[in-house]
């Protein structure tokens, strides 16, 4: 004689859907992007029509900054990619970073999911942001730069007094998770920010005045000869990222390389 019961896979499965179906009433994930609900089990909390809209950079970019270079799109020889090192920036060629490579996932506009997931994340202390932050990173990388080997994962760090106040560093979060999932190793012990200096504003001169001797390094036996990755959410004009990179090329380290959510281009 057959039971009437549900066989326990079956029971399982409506207990979860319904349980899913809770959480999203009671629990809505809005989508950072365009403020429409995700469900709770969905893989991000961007959601599918907006993670589409994300424009990672393209090839054509300056060798050394990583900032696209438009002008090289429309080479009727499509010499762009073949030829991608020969070509600089008009502020590389004037100076010199003190990195020797910057990169960067995707592209940040007042548009982008990315922009509102990097916000979200960052002032609205949304950490399931992280997630699709670092899947970002993972996919971008390895067509944006070559692995090196020993390399030393470091994020740009925060004065310890907007730390409290935020509560977080997200860029140590993504560095951290970004490091793990590739196997290098990470550290947010050497690079420290110890003057609080105001929010990043005006142009690049201006930055670099405001952001000058922000940062020190400890533990300098750490980054003796090492080759380093410096992890950042945003890049700008790269000034903050620059003042870093100058400072642990002063003590010791080797080349300095820089990866980046996402970069704002002008």
């Amino acid at each position: 004689m057959k039971s009437g019961r549900m066989d326990g896979p079956v029971s399982n499965r409506h207990v979860l859907s319904l349980s899913r179906t809770v959480l999203d009433l009671v629990y809505p994930v809005l989508c950072p992007g365009c403020g429409n609900m995700v469900r709770t089990w969905a893989r991000s909390p961007i959601c599918p029509e907006c993670w589409s809209l994300i424009r990672v950079l393209p090839s054509w970019v300056c060798h050394c900054c990583g900032v696209p270079m438009p002008a090289l799109k429309d080479d009727p020889h499509h010499l762009a990619e073949e030829m991608a090192d020969l070509f600089l920036c008009s502020s590389c060629r004037d100076i010199r970073p003190w990195y020797c490579l910057a990169r960067s996932a995707a592209i940040y506009n007042r548009t982008s999911p990315v922009r509102a997931a990097i916000l979200a994340l960052k002032h609205g202390r949304n950490i399931s942001c992280l997630k699709p932050l670092l899947a970002l990173l993972l996919e971008q990388f390895p067509r944006q730069m070559p692995r090196i080997e020993n390399e030393l994962v470091i994020p740009v760090p925060l004065h310890w007094g907007r730390f409290l106040g935020r509560g977080f560093n997200q860029s140590a979060y993504l560095a951290g998770m970004f490091a793990r999932s590739l196997g290098l190793e990470f550290r947010t012990d050497v690079l420290i920010r110890h003057r609080n200096t105001p929010p990043q504003s005006g142009d690049a001169s201006a930055r670099m005045k405001n952001i000058a001797g922000a940062f020190k390094v400890r533990k300098i036996m750490r980054i003796r000869e090492r080759p380093i990755l410096l992890i950042d959410d945003v890049m700008t004009t790269g000034s903050t990222l620059n003042e870093c990179a100058l400072i642990l090329r002063e003590k010791g380290s080797g080349p300095v390389r820089v990866f980046t959510v996402a970069r704002v281009t002008f």
